[in-house]
């Protein structure tokens, strides 16, 4: 600790600015996390802490180690401390002490599984906890549906129940390799550029370590995967995800020097934050709908996920995870120009639709290709 406290000290001293000295960190923190997965792996293995393909939800025919989350978000506690040791970072205890709560509840859950039940409880106390520590109330939907202010009680109900549903279809996109870890970091770079278009530089910072520690993590969890998250990971990362979303949708509506792109964003906010995580959110949205369709508990275990039907079409983890990162791009693309040519929710009804046709299409042009090619549709 002392050498990075020397380092950073000597970064200060030298009139480093504190963009380059966000940079220099997050560059240490991809290469530190990167590294320190070789001897994991090795330990995973050695202990049989691995993840058998004993089930046939699974789709790996082989053990890989498993929990892998433990190293990321120990990267990237261990380098967002070494930063704020010289920037002070609202609340950052507060968060250290939630993600260290869900990275410990995950723990559990991969090596002796926990009742959904009790894990949504769980959850649902620390996201209580969060929301009231961090202010993560969320006030305003800034016209969305007609809605400006939001009464101080029922805000602090939307920001639970956001951070619940947050850290909850994160944990059910878990289910290939690089596609949970890529859409955290797709989250994590888009507030990154948020907060920097309000003049948060300090709050960038978490996002771009917490970035580069998953960074580090997904070259060994591309297909095919070395190490997988875990439920360690998953809830970790849908928890750190949350607090960028919450914390972006409150600053949005409180910054007193935004950029032109701040500027830009503040009307948007909400279908912003919301493209970024389009997929994990859609994902859960209709997984959920279906179950509840066929009678099925919520919770029941299913090959309906997004991930599922794109592998079911042929593609592999690779491509399936590039597509979902793709059509996320393209909507928040959308969000940003549609939010200049009409009202929020005229938009967000836009995206929502075009999110239901994506679906759609991911189920029905396939099947009319393997029918034209067939020849059925022209011998109607």
């Amino acid at each position: 600790m002392s050498v990075t406290f020397m380092a950073t000290f000597t970064l200060q001293s030298l009139g480093i600015s504190v963009s380059s000295e966000i940079l220099i960190f997050t560059v240490l923190t991809f290469l530190s996390s990167y590294l320190l997965y070789f001897p994991f792996i090795k330990l995973c293995h050695e202990r049989g802490w691995v993840d058998k393909p004993t089930i046939s939800r699974k789709v790996h025919k082989h053990a890989v180690a498993t929990s892998g989350g433990v190293i990321f978000v120990a990267v990237f506690l261990a380098s967002i401390l070494f930063f704020s040791a010289h920037h002070t970072i609202e609340h950052l205890n507060y968060l250290i002490f939630g993600l260290c709560l869900v990275l410990l509840i995950g723990l559990k859950d991969d090596f002796m599984a926990i009742s959904p039940h009790i894990r949504l409880f769980a959850h649902f106390v620390i996201s209580v906890a969060t929301v009231w520590v961090l202010e993560l109330e969320v006030s305003t939907f800034v016209g969305l549906f007609g809605i400006q202010s939001i009464p101080a009680p029922v805000a602090s109900l939307v920001g639970i129940f956001a951070m619940m549903t947050i850290i909850n279809a994160y944990n059910l996109i878990d289910g290939i390799d690089g596609l949970a870890a890529s859409m955290a970091i797709l989250a994590s770079v888009g507030f990154c550029i948020g907060f920097i278009a309000f003049e948060e530089p300090l709050w960038a910072a978490v996002s771009c370590l917490f970035g580069a520690s998953l960074a580090g993590f997904v070259l060994h969890n591309k297909q095919p995967a070395s190490v997988f998250m875990g439920d360690a990971g998953s809830v970790s990362v849908g928890y750190m995800v949350a607090i960028q979303a919450l914390m972006f949708l409150r600053i949005s509506t409180t910054s007193l020097t935004p950029t032109p792109v701040g500027e830009t964003l503040a009307p948007i906010a909400p279908i912003y934050a919301m493209a970024l995580l389009c997929i994990p959110l859609f994902d859960l949205l209709q997984v959920m709908v279906f179950r509840m369709v066929r009678g099925q508990s919520p919770f029941t275990a299913d090959q309906k996920h997004i991930h599922h039907i794109l592998l079911q079409q042929g593609l592999s983890h690779g491509v399936a995870t590039m597509v979902c990162v793709v059509w996320s791009l393209m909507m928040v693309a959308a969000a940003i120009l549609l939010g200049q040519v009409m009202s929020i929710t005229l938009a967000f009804l836009v995206m929502l639709n075009v999110m239901v046709l994506f679906l759609l299409a991911l189920e029905i042009v396939p099947y009319m290709i393997y029918r034209i090619v067939r020849g059925d549709i022209g011998e109607e």
